[in-house]
This record gives C-alpha cells, sequence and structure tokens, in this order.
C-alpha cells in the first residue's frame, strides 16, 4: 500500500509507526498551506525514513500517486475539501478533526462519502481520535461495554489543553473552526463511543477571554446536551491550563450508570459501585487507530472509530458551536438523505422495487448487523452493513434506510420487514406523533432512534413506500437471506 500526505499541522504522526510497520510507502507530501511548514514536516518523515516527493497541487499527487490512502491534515478549513477530492478518486482517507468546519460542508462530505463508497467497496474514512487508544481511555472503553456500570445515564467530559504558541490560523475562528469542533469534540467523542450517548439537542456557551492574544479564538466553552433517552451529558473545553502544568494536556471523563460511576482522571481509571471504589488496571489496545484503519481497507478488521463516528462527532460538535453564536437550543439534525449517483445503484431509476430488511444484534444492545436486499424485475442487489455497539431496532432501521437510500430516483416501492417496531411505527403512525411531540411518546417518555426516524421519514418523502410485514424465520426467501446478511454483519463486528 503506498500512502500521500496533504498537509501538516495535524496530527499524521499516527500514521507513521503503522506505515512503517506494514513495509507501507509515503510517495507523496503536498503542504496547500504556508503554515503547513513544509520544511519540518520532511524533516519528520525523514526521522521515518521516508523522502516523498514534494507537489505543490494536492489533486495533481493524487492523480499522479494514486494512493491508497491519504493522509489529510492541512488547517482544518480545508480538510473537507481535500477529503472529498481523494474520496471521489476511490482513496480512503484518514482525516484530522473536525473533518468540516460547517454543517453544510459536512452533509457534502457525508454524501460524497456513501456515493464513493457504493462504486469503491473497500474505500474507508477515518478522524484522528486517536487518543481513544491511550491505555486509560481503552480501559475504561472495554468496561463500560461489558457492562461494568450498568447502563449509561450521565456523563461530563473535560479536555484541557495549555495554550503555547499557537500556529497564525488559530486566531482565525473561521480557519480553525472553533474552540467546540478543536478541542470539545474530543470529549463528545467520548461520552459517544465510550459512554453510549446520544446527544439530540446542544446549548453552549463560548468566551475568547484570556486567549493570549489569538484573535477570534475562544479560550474556554461549555457544552450541555440532552441525549436519547432523556439522558444528559456535558463537556467543558479550555486552553487555559498553566505553562507549568506537568502535562500539555488534563484529559477527564466521568460516567454515571445504573450500577455504578466510572471516572478518568490523570490516566488512571476509578470505579465506585456497590463493592466500593476501586482503581482498575490499565489495559493496551492490541492495536492503533491508524493500524486498524489500514486492517479494515484490507478487509482484516473493522475500525472502532468508523466514518459514522467521525461525521456523527463532528455534527454534535457544530451544533453546540452554532448553539454557541445564536445563544439557543440547536438540535442535532441529521442530513436528509439524497439520492445516490453511483452508476452501480443506476438500474434502480424509478417504478416498482421490493425492498426486504433484517436486522440482528448480539446482546441488544451489542455487536449489530442488517442486511436487505432490492428487486427490480430481474435484478437483485445486496447490502449489510453493521455497528460495533447498537440495537436490534437500530439495525431494523437501519436496514430500511440503506435499502431507500440506494434508490436513485423517486420509486414506489414494497418494504418488507419482520420488525413490529418498524412496520407498526409507520403504519400506525406512531412516529409521526412522536415527532411532532418533540420525540416523546403519549406516556412521556422518549421516543428512542430519532436520528434514524428522521432519516426514514426523510426517505418517506422521497419515495412511495408501502410497508409489508412479514412473519421472521418462517421460511421466506428473502427474509431468511437477509437475516444471514445481518448476523453475518453483526459477527464482522465482534
Amino acid at each position: 500500500m503506498n500512502i500521500v500526505q496533504i498537509g501538516g499541522v495535524g496530527h499524521y504522526a499516527y500514521a507513521l509507526p503503522t506505515a512503517k510497520k506494514y513495509g507501507m510507502e509515503m510517495t507523496g507530501v503536498c503542504c496547500p498551506d504556508p503554515e503547513d511548514r513544509l520544511a519540518r514536516v520532511m524533516k519528520h518523515l525523514e526521522t521515518f525514513g521516508y523522502a516523498p516527493r514534494v507537489y505543490e497541487n494536492a489533486e495533481e499527487m493524487l492523480d499522479g500517486e494514486k494512493p491508497d490512502i491519504a493522509i489529510i491534515n492541512t488547517v482544518m478549513y480545508e480538510n473537507a475539501r481535500y477529503a472529498m477530492m481523494a474520496l471521489k478518486k476511490g482513496i480512503s482517507v484518514f482525516c484530522e478533526k473536525p473533518v468540516a468546519t460547517t454543517l453544510e460542508t459536512l452533509n457534502e462530505l457525508e454524501t460524497v462519502y456513501r456515493e464513493a463508497k457504493v462504486q469503491y467497496k473497500d474505500l474507508c474514512f477515518c478522524g484522528m481520535f486517536g487518543i481513544d487508544y491511550l491505555p486509560h481511555f481503552e480501559t475504561a472503553y472495554r468496561f463500560v461495554k461489558n457492562g461494568g456500570i450498568g447502563e449509561v445515564l450521565l456523563a461530563n467530559a473535560q479536555k484541557s489543553y495549555r495554550m503555547g504558541n499557537r500556529a497564525r490560523f488559530y486566531s482565525d475562528r473561521e480557519k480553525y473552526g472553533g474552540t467546540i469542533p478543536w478541542v470539545a469534540i474530543h470529549g463528545i467523542e467520548w461520552i459517544t463511543r465510550i459512554g453510549g450517548l446520544k446527544p439530540v439537542s446542544a446549548a453552549a456557551l463560548g468566551n475568547t477571554a484570556f486567549n493570549a492574544g489569538n484573535g477570534t479564538m475562544e479560550a474556554s466553552a461549555l457544552c450541555q446536551f440532552a441525549c436519547e433517552g432523556g439522558k444528559m451529558a456535558s463537556v467543558s473545553a479550555d486552553v487555559l491550563r498553566p505553562a507549568n502544568a506537568p502535562t500539555h494536556d488534563d484529559d477527564r471523563l466521568r460516567l454515571v450508570g445504573s450500577k455504578g460511576i466510572l471516572e478518568v482522571r490523570a490516566g488512571r481509571v476509578f470505579v465506585i459501585d456497590e463493592d466500593g471504589e476501586r482503581e482498575l488496571s490499565l489495559v493496551q489496545a492490541e492495536t492503533e487507530l491508524f493500524e486498524e484503519f489500514v486492517l479494515e481497507i484490507q478487509g482484516r478488521g473493522k475500525c472502532r472509530v468508523s466514518a459514522e463516528d467521525s461525521f456523527f462527532a463532528t455534527r454534535v460538535a457544530l451544533s453546540a458551536r452554532e448553539s454557541q453564536d445564536t445563544g439557543n437550543i440547536v438540535p442535532i439534525k441529521m442530513p436528509t438523505p439524497v439520492a445516490l449517483k453511483s452508476e452501480k445503484s443506476s438500474a434502480f431509476k424509478g417504478g416498482k422495487v421490493k425492498i426486504y430488511t433484517d436486522g440482528a444484534c448480539k446482546g441488544n444492545p451489542g455487536p449489530g448487523g442488517w442486511g436487505c436486499i432490492l428487486v427490480y424485475g430481474d435484478i437483485e442487489k445486496e447490502l449489510s452493513g453493521g455497528e460495533k455497539q447498537t440495537t436490534n431496532n437500530r439495525m431494523e432501521l437501519s436496514a430500511a434506510i440503506a435499502g431507500l437510500e440506494v434508490l436513485k430516483t423517486p420509486c414506489d416501492v414494497e418494504l418488507w420487514s419482520d420488525s413490529k417496531y418498524l412496520i407498526d411505527a409507520i403504519t400506525k403512525g406512531w412516529v409521526r406523533s412522536w415527532k411532532a411531540k418533540g420525540w416523546k411518546k403519549s406516556d412521556g417518555k422518549p421516543a428512542l432512534n430519532s436520528d434514524l426516524w428522521e432519516k426514514l421519514l426523510a426517505l418517506l418523502e422521497v419515495h412511495t413506500v408501502k410497508f409489508v410485514w412479514v412473519r421472521g424465520h418462517n421460511g421466506h426467501e428473502y427474509n431468511e437471506r437477509c437475516d444471514r446478511l445481518a448476523v453475518s454483519a453483526a459477527e464482522r463486528c465482534r
């Protein structure tokens, strides 16, 4: 495999040890912004034995080198543009966070990724959330996922940096995106990936006071999130850590669960439960972020920081920044699905289409998968996917969404599912009632999976869909095939 690099102001160093370990070639580098500091980048690459060709134009490099992977970490507001450029050419992307600095650009990036993924099956996208693989966060992740504190109900995260000598672009929020997408995004990713919480709205504040003369940079920010299921979270971020502090950063996470409390602080992990307080022995991750990313491209593993994780953390951060700017509570809106343009889906251009779907989950919650089959005359198309930590209902919804997203133009659809949750919510009008009540059920309890329901409802505005219930595991050919696809996808996510 060969890699190229665009920019030099981010965490490209995450990739270098793995690249060296796997004998990967670094064939090209382009530093499009003066603050990428090409000379420094080249000197650093040289310590790993790399002497890549230097390009002034990123697209010329991508076309000339035809890399397997593009490492993208230039000034933040440009990262999405270069990521989309690479994805359209079938090049996997390892991208600095935030992966976009506006919601409009993020929506465009997600669409480009989905389109490219249909055409290039091995294509992968990953945000640079390498902190997740440090022993204290690895330990917390495993303990929580194994049910150590039960169901997580409340989360508090903190990310604090020294100010240091920041590059000039940090004085311009339009260029670096703001302190919430830059710094708080780490805490957002921890509460979602480790804590399993799913924010649905954001309220945030930011302050430029004491920012060491760095223009419009916020030196501190505070976010509060209402999460699915009535759960709650907060994230604080600052660059006010004193210069003589023992470490550059101070990362903390507190998760309150139904069976106990977990705290990450000073690189250590503590648990308080019915047995009292104790410190957990730290565990090392078997692989680091970029290695998992490479193994997924090769079909030999699954990167725990998925494209969807990277997009969602960015979306939550940008929604919180909007709250900071407007003073309003901002709902976290998932992008409106658009019809894909891929030639591989061009067979489904209109008319009568049947979609068969199923979901599966190992544990509920646990590793899950979905499968669907589209049938248009004599043409069939199978799709499947999964997540490491999900529920059966989310997988049932994901299967229906995936099938409808493939359709290029408005179609008449028969959608078959064995999920009463899906079928009844649509055919009995429950889901529209939940939405009208702000995603509350008739008993006042939260309606779960609002992000997926929003996606599905948007697709139902595009297509005419008749929902048909089929009894599961009852010998129906397509239902059984979908079940096998879903189970297989769930197994791959273990």
